[in-house]
């Protein structure tokens, strides 16, 4: 787990190194594990349950998300700004680890 932990910070340094290069500043490309991202008490977007069936389909055959949530840092809380239904079928198709976009 400890070693586990020290990869994901080195990916991270990398990210953040890249991510001053490439983005405007204030935001980064970040390796989360999906259980540190948080959603949003309101999410005022909805999906059918054949749509998100599809999407955790879709991921679990792709083994990644097509495109990059965007979360931002409150309170040491990474909490998900664009891309719940996502990150849930990440979850849900055992995903792990996910880029994404940190503000």
């Amino acid at each position: 787990m400890a070693k586990e932990v020290q990869q994901v910070q080195e990916i991270n340094e990398h990210l953040a190194e890249l991510s001053a290069q490439v983005l405007p500043p204030g935001i980064s490309l970040y390796y989360a594990h999906v259980d540190e991202l948080r959603e949003q008490s309101v999410n005022p977007r909805s999906m059918p349950q054949e749509m998100m069936d599809q999407l955790i389909e879709n991921i679990s055959v792709t083994g990644g998300l097509e495109s990059a949530p965007l979360c931002v840092l409150v309170d040491d809380r990474i909490e998900i700004i664009s891309g719940h239904h996502r990150i849930r079928a990440a979850r849900e198709a055992g995903i792990e680890y996910v880029l994404v976009f940190l503000y």
